[in-house]
């Protein structure tokens, strides 16, 4: 995917989707999250992503990638079995 590709498809979610802003608790909680798991890695990333639904009250993904979020204490949901 070129840049001009990916920026278009990054206006085309902006659109229909609500982008919520980082918030300072995302940080502590995303490192109790890592530590009491003993994250390392790029693990870390999705760590983060469920510091930031933790702090917004969300608890449930979409995600290819279900296995990354497992034992995480969230609802994982995969676009393939919908």
């Amino acid at each position: 995917m070129t840049c001009d590709q990916a920026s278009l498809w990054l206006k085309f979610f902006e659109r229909r989707f609500l982008l919520l802003p980082d918030r300072p608790e995302i940080y502590h909680t995303w490192h109790a999250l890592a530590t009491s798991s003993r994250t390392v890695g790029l693990k870390s990333y999705d760590v983060r992503i469920v510091a930031a639904m933790q702090t917004y009250g969300i608890m449930s993904l979409l995600t290819f990638n279900a296995s990354d979020f497992k034992g995480m204490g969230i609802s994982i949901l995969d676009p393939g079995a919908i």
